[in-house]
């Protein structure tokens, strides 16, 4: 079984953190746990997506899974 996570950011996370591809993860883990670990501020994250799906920064990720993070979206 596969025990890494998958880590997308997107819309200038990408450019203003340098995260792993993906992340070992042998158990389940709160996003907002994992936002910490690979030192993005949990403020800089407002919208995710667990295997293409919304979740919150209190669900659980578990290994093979996709995290994707995107920052809060501007616009006039």
């Amino acid at each position: 079984m596969d025990q890494r996570i998958t880590v997308k950011l997107f819309a200038g996370l990408n450019r203003n953190f340098a995260v792993p591809d993906s992340i070992d993860l042998t158990s389940a883990h709160k996003i907002g746990e994992i936002i910490t670990a690979i030192g993005i501020p949990e403020k800089k994250v407002s919208i995710i997506f667990v295997n293409n799906r919304h979740a919150k920064v209190t669900d659980v990720v578990r290994p093979g899974d996709v995290l994707a993070l995107f920052p809060p979206i501007g616009g006039g």
